[in-house]
């Protein structure tokens, strides 16, 4: 009897596994399921007029069409199906008494700062509550001044926004659109310490602390990668949620 019950107790437990692994798997899938929908509202936080008027619609949708084609993985398939939602260009907003509007021309970066004054931000224009923010800007640097393209990704609570210098739209100097986009999906910098410029790299490669350069940063994510792109999505999908909870309430 004893002998039977232990073996009863194997298959349930066995049985256990195999629907956990099942559910676990599934949940991997979904997770990389190539049709999840992400919108993006776009905002020329720049209040320079010879920025703004270099930039139109047909221009921001084009980021759209760079993000579907290059943030991908390792094996080139896309991860998210990226949509244009809305536009507002300084005009539109200038105005606002929304303080992040200090980052559109950025004398001095400060990540926690911007972070602060992101959420603070009640403008739904400025911070869509349900989208990714996407917003060029004209960055500024001691060494270069307004020639510095430097460029921001920030998770933000899990309420992701991006910071483009306008002179790297178009895909321009080292993938900026998924690089900063994987940032905002908390993926950190990788080191190839013998890249040159026209090495292929990971997209998240960089020069920053470390030697050498980012290179083309024209190779998917890799795996592990991928895991924290999936586990960071699933949060800011729950965040998309609650923020609608807090708006109906």
């Amino acid at each position: 009897m004893s002998v039977y019950y232990d073996m009863l107790k194997k298959i349930n437990y066995f049985i256990c596994c195999f629907f956990l692994s099942f559910l676990l798997v599934n949940e991997e899938s979904i997770a990389s399921d190539e049709s999840r929908l992400l919108n993006v509202n776009f905002v020329v936080l720049t209040n320079k007029t010879n920025i703004s008027n270099n930039i139109d619609l047909k221009q921001l949708k084009n980021e759209i069409y760079i993000l579907n084609k290059y943030f991908i993985t390792k094996n080139r398939d896309k991860i998210f199906d990226f949509k244009f939602k809305s536009a507002f260009f300084y005009k539109d907003i200038d105005g606002s008494q929304c303080e992040f509007l200090k980052y559109g021309d950025i004398k001095e970066y400060d990540s926690i700062e911007a972070s602060e004054l992101y959420w603070k931000c009640k403008d739904k224009r400025i911070r869509d509550p349900f989208a990714i923010n996407f917003y060029i800007v004209d960055s500024y640097s001691k060494k270069k001044g307004y020639k510095s393209i430097t460029s921001h990704g920030k998770n933000a609570g899990n309420h992701p926004f991006v910071l483009i210098d306008w002179q790297r739209l178009n895909h321009k100097v080292q993938s900026p659109e998924e690089h900063e986009m994987g940032h905002a999906f908390g993926l950190t910098h990788v080191c190839n310490p013998n890249a040159k410029i026209t090495t292929e790299t990971n997209i998240m490669a960089s020069r920053e602390n470390c030697k050498g350069s980012g290179g083309l940063r024209n190779v998917g994510f890799n795996d592990s990668q991928q895991k924290i792109i999936n586990t960071t999505y699933r949060k800011i999908m729950r965040r998309f949620n609650s923020n609608k909870r807090i708006l109906e309430d």
